[in-house]
């Protein structure tokens, strides 16, 4: 290991406290999926499970989201910050000073390139933290210079995806919400079509069985109007080649 990277690993005032960062990616991993969620709805994702319910839900979580997200948001733009040096030799020496394998090899050579190569990326602080903290978690090995940067490269990616994600979470809402405005806006013309449509043919003595437990509840409203009304059923004349919704048209 290299002079300034042992230093660094057997100093533990210099091991930086994680905690709340690892707290807040995880939170931003769970946000993040229900705006996922709700987008692939809101994009007509064939393979997007759908239903009143379902957004109806979706809309709930999002409005507990909100309490958070911008904390969350707050925390993961901090660690958009470009790493210092001095934060990623301390960093590489946690990993490093971690691992049983460290004494193996040229520990100084692999100390002092992986600095260079880690510091050539110019990582935010986020991505580092939490790249270094994923290899310490799986590796049972030191990885090598091209795995860190891989892990680096992964973490940096997904640290701006949840950024924009979260950034998105009202604009989801509001998109659900406006989804199902629209859903129930429909629903009520087609209800009152339906209405229009059985209330025509009670008048005028033609059958319009219902077919569905709503349109049951329909035909039941429509009676009760009809007898409100003083309308008997069959009491107004049929005509020849009339049709409902030309009476609609015409406002009858």
């Amino acid at each position: 290991m290299s002079t300034a990277l042992s230093s660094k690993a057997n100093s533990t005032s210099a091991v930086p406290r994680t905690p709340v960062a690892e707290r807040a990616r995880k939170k931003a991993e769970e946000l993040a999926g229900l705006v996922y969620e709700a987008e692939r709805i809101l994009q007509g994702d064939m393979y997007a499970v759908y239903s009143r319910d379902v957004a109806t839900a979706l809309v709930a979580h999002l409005d507990a989201a909100e309490t958070v997200a911008a904390s969350v948001l707050n925390q993961l733009r901090t660690g958009e910050a470009k790493a210092t040096t001095a934060e990623i030799s301390q960093r590489l020496a946690l990993v490093i000073g971690s691992n049983p394998s460290a004494g193996k090899g040229d520990a100084a050579v692999y100390g002092r390139m992986l600095a260079e190569r880690v510091g050539a990326q110019e990582p935010t602080t986020g991505a580092l933290e939490a790249a270094c903290l994923r290899i310490m978690d799986t590796q049972t090995f030191l990885p090598s210079i091209a795995e860190v940067l891989t892990a680096l490269k992964a973490e940096e990616a997904l640290q701006a995806r949840w950024i924009a994600s979260l950034s998105r979470l009202s604009e989801a809402r509001q998109g659900l919400l406006d989804l199902l405005a629209v859903e129930e806006r429909r629903t009520a013309e087609k209800r009152a079509s339906v209405k229009r449509a059985m209330r025509w043919h009670l008048e005028r003595g033609k059958d319009f069985p219902p077919r569905t437990a709503s349109e049951h509840d329909i035909m039941a409203e429509v009676q009760a109007e009809m007898a409100s009304d003083g309308v008997a059923a069959g009491s107004v004349p049929f005509v020849e080649g009339e049709t409902w919704w030309q009476s609609a048209t015409a406002g009858t």
